[in-house]
């Protein structure tokens, strides 16, 4: 048995996700400092998602396909990552809300980057539906979840503040990811 697919503990993504390789959340960090550095945005705020999707990852990897689909197409599904063809997804009005820089669709966005970035070498199928149990760390939904968050408000920037109402508004996020980020911030301190 896959040591992914044993169930943990009862949280919010039991059933959500898919297995994949493990990853904690120091991993995830690394990660997500790593390529805020590489594209030279290691202390920018604000990220700037759209370009992120539209420019810079067509240039890293030519392949690369960003589009945006209709709400009949895409139904509940707020973004899909197809790894097999290096794609992202995201609804229509997901687009249009993360055009006028809202939080919640800032979240799709990063979360979408988060499962390319994690897992398009593993072969699957990522979008947010599927059920089961699978442990916190080898969760596709988690880990995207983790990396939006951490993508979005890296530690070494939203400590200084420590006001969710100053982190929604220069990180561009929705006043909920900034107390949930803050809050699992200050635990660890």
């Amino acid at each position: 048995m896959n040591s992914c697919a044993s169930f943990v503990k009862k949280s919010k993504y039991n059933n959500e996700g898919y297995p994949v390789t493990p990853c904690s959340t120091a991993n995830i960090i690394s990660i997500t400092n790593l390529i805020r550095e590489n594209l030279g945005l290691f202390d920018e705020e604000k990220l700037p998602l759209l370009p992120i999707l539209e420019f810079y990852m067509p240039m890293i990897y030519s392949d690369f396909t960003f589009g945006v689909k209709e709400k009949g197409e895409m139904q509940e599904r707020e973004g899909e990552t197809i790894p097999q063809s290096n794609s992202i997804f995201l609804r229509e009005d997901v687009y249009e809300n993360l055009c006028n820089d809202d939080g919640r669709a800032r979240f799709t966005a990063a979360h979408e980057l988060g499962h390319y970035w994690l897992h398009r070498n593993q072969g699957v199928n990522l979008q947010r539906k599927q059920g089961g149990n699978i442990k916190i760390y080898c969760n596709s939904e988690w880990q995207a979840d983790t990396f939006a968050a951490h993508f979005l408000m890296p530690s070494h920037l939203i400590a200084k503040y420590r006001d969710p109402l100053i982190i929604a508004a220069r990180f561009a996020v929705s006043m909920q990811a900034a107390e949930i980020r803050l809050n699992k911030l200050l635990k660890r301190v």
